[in-house]
């Protein structure tokens, strides 16, 4: 619920919650892979690099992608913002490692 009587109903990558905003991945674009460092700070390092190894792996989402160059397509425009995010979860993944990673 995003407040009494008012369903979270679609997906937005500023809901505070994680689980069912991941749940609802049908309308993520690239920077929805910034989910990657929330499963960090939770402590779930597989969910974390699981969201982070799609993104980087150049798959096409809605017509969305990285490029080989780190640059992020949308259609035919190229944006900073997702490639700026998912070098955020790297370094969220790197802070937040400790034994057992």
């Amino acid at each position: 619920m995003i407040c009494k009587g008012v369903p979270l109903a679609g997906s937005h990558r500023h809901t505070r919650i994680c689980y069912h905003w991941v749940s609802l991945q049908q309308l993520w674009h690239g920077y929805s892979y910034a989910a990657s460092s929330m499963y960090s700070v939770m402590d779930e390092a597989e969910k974390a690099l699981d969201f982070l190894t799609f993104f980087t792996d150049l798959k096409v989402v809605a017509d969305c992608r990285m490029t080989v160059n780190t640059m992020y397509r949308e259609g035919k425009n190229l944006a900073l913002e997702s490639p700026l995010s998912a070098a955020q979860s790297m370094l969220d993944m790197v802070v937040q490692s400790h034994e057992g990673w």
